[in-house]
């Protein structure tokens, strides 16, 4: 896609990396919902390593997707607790 038309819907990089992050987040939180329901701490820790591990692949290539985003983030300056907040 061309860079124009990334920037007819996203104004400025930061749009876009907070369209980028509300994506994740909705993906992280339904995942979450998933672990939630698993009985132990363990069974939801292994949840997760399996998810991981499952997308390695797409992690070698691109790396978190999210962090790829936080210098242009970091411009914002979110606090520690509103990042927490966000994941719960």
């Amino acid at each position: 896609m061309p860079v124009g038309n990334v920037y007819y819907y996203f104004k400025t990089k930061e749009e876009l990396a907070e369209a980028v992050v509300e994506q994740r987040l909705g993906e992280f939180r339904a995942a979450r919902e998933g672990w939630d329901r698993l009985s132990s701490p363990k069974e939801r820790l292994l949840a997760f390593v399996d998810s991981v591990h499952a997308n390695r692949e797409q992690l070698a290539r691109g790396g978190c997707p999210v962090a790829a985003c936080a210098p242009s983030c970091t411009r914002r300056r979110c606090s520690g607790e509103e990042v927490r907040d966000a994941l719960h």
